[in-house]
């Protein structure tokens, strides 16, 4: 679906018969292309520096080793000690917090930032600054666009940590256990979770497949084989990323396959080991310059849990995706690790390593990657935005044409009628990677009474750049005009689903709040959120 919101305005003072004007409010997103010349991370630099220091500081406060990261509400508290098990988005003892400007309202969604620059350099000699992530609520890869440069640099014989990794899956103890399906690993942001392990029952269950596009098999229960064959009883680990090095969209790693249950292991019934959460993905473009010294990301996938008996372990979760992308980047004592966690003996309950596309000038970019399965340098940083999140626009109402940067406020309607139409009016829609034939639902909806929907011609044109109209009746006074297109999921974009959840998957296009977005739906109503073209 994509959305026009029509908020109305002020009404005038009027008498009799008098109809009131209309105001059109539209909330999409137009993105001008970069310079030719010129490399454009397409940073806005709404959220200001990173990191935002504490009132009265000039840099980071003293005593700092961590940095909790809060993804959604963007505010970055600065740790002396920290527990990632029994506290993950809180400190221990915490110095100080401080706020990223720029969060909408509700929280940020989509994970993408907007800085002006970005410096992490530990102030005082010897200093480890880890940055740990907590996610949205989306799960979105982490996406660092900057205006200058990105410097993760420690020039003072201490180091900067970014943490993206999945965690382990639960294990399971010796001794008789309650018919309980311990939980799956924690992915990274943008990564995903480990499947649980198989409750005791009776009967005895089967462990649950790791989440992602290629998550691993669950392991069977009692009765089945302590063998990598089609009755295994172990998780298997989380495969290689069906998207592939182009990191375009980015997608972190699947989870790993949680194990079986036995009632015959040790001392009796024994549920099995949870899979282990699958490595995060992390974008980082600027239009300068990237500069890691000293500097470790971590993308790794978590191990499985730990059985009773090693059969009914849980799978590892594959490694993440990493994205560098500038017109030069720069680096020395610079660790990547993408390696896929491991399992239980087995081969196949290691998970995959996960992928690097490194894009820019790297000729003075030394980095030591750990695991990775697929890797990619190219000499010129390429477009950031995803090339098929699909877009719908309204670019004109009547004769009206839309601004191409609306200002998206109720107190500024982008469209205004001075005088009613008396008949039907056109309404334009430009579409992008929507297959042609398409339609849209145009929905037109008063400040009062009841709406009125209606259907657009089919999207004619190439897949690149598409339109289509429909003929809509104004009422008076002021209103909405909402448009939807909804298609089957398929190709590159469904590829971000398990091969289960496709054929009854579709995407959904929406546009408010000054911004389009994509979703795929799948057949349960669960929405995934799509990066978004331009950001």
């Amino acid at each position: 679906m994509d959305r026009v919101n029509i908020r109305r305005g002020r009404r005038p003072n009027v008498t009799g018969a008098a109809v009131k004007a209309l105001m059109v409010l539209l909330a999409f997103l137009w993105t001008a292309p970069p310079a030719a010349a010129q490399f454009n991370s397409g940073s806005t630099g709404v959220n200001g520096a990173f990191p935002p220091l504490p009132a009265g500081e000039t840099q980071i406060p003293n005593f700092t080793q961590f940095l909790i990261w809060n993804m959604s509400t963007g505010l970055v508290r600065y740790c002396s000690d920290y527990d990632i098990a029994a506290v993950p988005e809180t400190c221990k003892t915490e110095v100080a917090t401080a706020q990223i400007p720029g969060i909408p309202a509700g929280g940020l969604t989509n994970g993408v930032f907007n800085f002006t620059s970005v410096d992490i350099n530990p102030a005082y000699p010897f200093y480890a600054i880890n940055i740990f992530l907590v996610g949205n609520t989306n799960n979105s890869p982490l996406t660092i666009l900057s205006q200058s440069a990105i410097n993760f640099v420690s020039q003072n014989f201490g180091s900067v940590s970014l943490y993206a990794n999945g965690l382990n899956g639960a294990s399971t103890t010796t001794g008789v256990q309650p018919s309980l399906s311990v939980p799956g690993g924690r992915p990274g942001p943008g990564g995903f979770a480990g499947g649980a392990g198989g409750a005791t029952g009776p009967p005895p269950a089967v462990g649950s497949g790791g989440f992602g596009p290629a998550g691993g098999v669950g392991g069977k229960p009692e009765g089945g084989s302590c063998s990598p064959d089609n009755n295994h009883t172990f998780g298997f680990g989380g495969g290689a990323s069906s998207i592939g090095a182009a990191a375009v969209p980015l997608v972190g790693g699947s989870g790993g396959g949680g194990g079986g249950a036995t009632t015959s292991c040790g001392f009796g019934r024994n549920n099995g080991a949870a899979g282990a959460g699958g490595g995060g993905a992390v974008l980082m473009a600027s239009s300068t310059q990237i500069r890691l010294q000293n500097t470790y990301l971590y993308l790794h996938g978590g191990n499985g849990g730990v059985a009773a008996c090693g059969c009914f372990a849980g799978g590892g979760g594959s490694g993440g995706a990493l994205r560098l992308v500038a017109p030069v980047l720069f680096s020395t004592f610079t660790y990547v690790s993408l390696q896929g966690g491991s399992g239980g003996g087995f081969t196949e309950q290691q998970g995959s390593g996960g992928t690097i596309r490194i894009e820019g000038d790297a000729t003075q970019f030394n980095v030591t990657v750990n695991g990775q399965s697929t890797g990619t340098v190219v000499a010129t940083a390429g477009p950031v935005q995803p090339a098929n999140t699909p877009t719908l626009h309204i670019t004109s109402v009547g004769d009206i044409q839309v601004s191409a940067t609306p200002s998206g406020n109720v107190n500024t309607p982008d469209v205004t009628f001075q005088t009613p139409p008396a008949d039907p009016v056109t309404v334009t829609l430009t579409a992008s990677n929507i297959p042609l034939g398409t339609s849209a639902k145009i929905r037109v909806t008063p400040q009062s009474g009841s709406f009125t929907e209606v259907t657009s011609s089919a999207f004619t044109g190439s897949t690149a750049s598409s339109t289509a109209t429909a003929s809509v009746t104004i009422p008076p006074g002021f209103g909405a005009i909402t448009a939807s297109a909804t298609f089957t999921c398929d190709g590159v974009i469904c590829a971000l689903l398990p091969a289960k959840d496709r054929p009854n998957a579709v995407v959904e296009v929406v546009a408010s709040n000054g911004a389009s977005h994509a979703f795929i739906v799948k057949g349960d109503g669960t929405r995934i959120e799509l990066p978004a073209a331009g950001f």
